[in-house]
Parts: structure tokens; C-alpha cells; sequence
């Protein structure tokens, strides 16, 4: 009796990785989340090392089974060396089990294979950890703004509204506008006093992105600087978007968004008041397919219009 087959997809972002597997025959699915695995961020050992840890745990969940597709949808890999190296680092940690169908693309290009399937044209907006807008024309023309990192942009990504909001916290101290996010702070960091929130944020280890969620869930709160600053970010991500709308005329007028800052009801409200105001004739709305379906979904049927990342086409 021949084994079973595995197909396994994976949307990898700088916070978080997601894995969706199904089992043929008999449909068994698994659904499993690590860390983050942007290599840019963690390093690309330690990016093949989530990503293996992910696989192997779904090869034990179906014992026995062959892994016959895997598409990965990563953040971080814009450069082709950069791609090479996951490869090489998945065929070495994999050995036998690399499966005979593999893609590997951005998480960005995954994305857009979520929202507009293999040639649909419109904006896809993405606000995680960083941020980015992107697109496909109507001649398949990929286009995009943003996604410069926490350095140069990533303007209403998580990196800058943590930012924003240890700002906020440092000008409350100089006796600027108060925040509940400045007792927010001392509750979970013990940061009562300016020389303990400098402490805290040049140490070694300090994640500025993680304090987003604090200043999302401030803002929910009613907190005024809280929502100014989703405002602010929100509103400079989207004149990212309207500027690539109004600048590519083979264009479908339609935008979809997601990322984890998304799901957070104070941001998703601020990000679709400011789309619809600044692009009013865009059809908007959030991204209904989840990337990761549609990693697997690649795994499963692959794509005709792309070779695989075993035959040299990293997407």
C-alpha cells in the first residue's frame, strides 16, 4: 500500500509563522503557529531552524506520510542570495523528506496570490511588524511601496507604532501629554521613572514592535495619544497606497488588507476610515483568504505559471 501524502503551506512574517497542513487521502488537517522567522530579523540559521521545527511537526503528526508539496511565503527574502540560502538550509535539515514540490516566494507575492488569486489585479495593503502595499496590474505588472524596514519606513507597522508610543511615554515624563500607556509600561516592564524606560530600551533584547499591542489596546481604551498615533500611522501608510493607485492606470480599483495590526478593532477602524477617504471609488476591504490557504493550496495544485524553487524559480 502506497503512504500517504502530505501538503503542507506556511506564512512566515516577522512576529509570527503559520503552518496549514492536510493529509491525502482522507483530508486530515493540522494547524500549527511559531515564531517569526524573517531572517533579516532573526538570522537565516535561525530562520531554517523555525521553519524546520514547523515541518517536523507536522511530519510527526502524519507518521509515515511523504511530504509531497511545501509552499513557503516568507518575509525577508527579496534578494535571490537571500532565497538561495533558505533553500540551502532547508535541503540540508530535510535531507530525503525535501519534497518533490516546492515554492518559495515573499510573503509579500503570497499575499497577493490570497487576494487576487494567480492573475487578478488590485492592492494588497500589509500591516504587521513592518508594512507594505502592493499590487498587480491588470498585464501582470507587480508593483509596490514600502516595505523599506524599521529603519528607512514601514510606516503603520508595529516597529512604529511601538516607537511612537515609547515616544509618547518619554514626552509624558518631560511633563508632555499624559497616557495610560505610561502606567501600561510600569505595570509590565516596571518603567516608573525616565532612567528605567532608557534602561529598558537599549538593552540587548528589547523588542520595540512588541509594544504595539500595548498602544492598540490604549487606544481601544480611549486613550487620546494612543489614537492619535494609530491615526497618524494609519494615515501615512495609506497615502503610500493612494500614491501607487493613483500613479499605475492599468489598475483595478480594488484593495484588500491584512496583517496582524488588522485584526486590532481601533486600528482596522482608523486604517478603513483612511482608505475610504483618500481612495473613495476603491472597492476595500479586508483580506477574506488567509495567505497560509493559499501556500497550501500552491503545495497542493502548484501553480502553471511558476516553476518550482527545486528547479531554480524561488518566485
Amino acid at each position: 500500500m502506497a503512504p500517504s501524502r502530505i501538503f503542507l503551506g506556511i506564512d512566515a512574517g516577522g512576529s509570527r509563522s503559520r503552518l496549514r497542513g492536510i493529509q491525502k487521502p482522507g483530508e486530515r488537517a493540522i494547524d500549527r503557529e511559531g515564531p517569526g522567522a524573517n531572517p533579516q530579523r532573526v538570522g537565516f540559521e535561525e530562520a531554517v531552524r523555525v521553519l524546520t521545527a514547523l515541518i517536523n511537526e507536522a511530519l510527526v503528526t502524519y507518521p509515515g506520510s511523504d511530504l509531497a508539496g511545501l509552499c513557503l511565503g516568507l518575509a525577508g527574502i527579496g534578494r535571490d542570495t537571500d532565497r538561495g540560502r533558505i533553500v540551502e538550509g532547508l535541503r540540508h535539515t530535510l535531507g530525503p523528506r525535501f519534497p518533490s514540490r516546492f515554492y518559495l516566494m515573499s510573503d509579500a507575492d503570497l499575499g497577493i496570490a490570497a487576494a487576487y488569486g494567480a492573475t487578478g489585479s488590485g492592492l494588497l495593503l500589509i500591516a504587521g511588524t513592518g508594512s507594505i502595499v502592493l499590487g498587480r496590474t491588470r498585464g501582470g505588472e507587480r508593483i509596490r511601496a514600502g516595505g523599506w524596514g524599521y529603519l528607512l519606513g514601514d510606516e503603520g507597522g508595529g516597529y512604529r507604532i511601538g516607537l511612537a508610543g515609547l515616544q509618547a511615554v518619554a514626552r509624558a515624563f518631560d511633563g508632555g501629554l499624559a497616557t495610560i500607556l505610561k502606567e501600561v509600561l510600569r505595570g509590565s516592564f516596571g518603567i516608573d521613572a525616565p532612567e528605567r524606560l532608557i534602561q529598558a530600551v537599549y538593552a540587548p533584547g528589547w523588542s520595540t514592535a512588541a509594544i504595539a499591542p500595548l498602544v492598540l489596546a490604549a487606544a481601544d481604551a480611549g486613550d487620546a495619544v494612543c489614537q492619535a498615533i494609530v491615526r497618524e500611522q494609519t494615515e501615512t501608510l495609506v497615502r503610500q497606497a493612494g500614491r501607487l493607485a493613483t500613479t499605475t492606470p492599468d489598475l483595478d480599483p480594488v484593495l484588500r488588507f491584512t496583517g496582524g495590526l488588522t485584526e486590532h478593532a481601533e486600528y482596522a477602524a482608523a486604517l478603513r476610515s483612511a482608505l475610504l477617504m483618500r481612495m473613495p471609488s476603491m472597492d476595500i476591504a479586508p483580506l477574506t483568504t488567509a495567505p497560509v490557504e493559499a501556500a497550501l493550496a500552491l503545495a497542493r495544485h502548484g501553480n502553471h505559471g511558476d516553476r518550482m524553487a527545486g528547479e531554480q524559480d524561488t518566485n
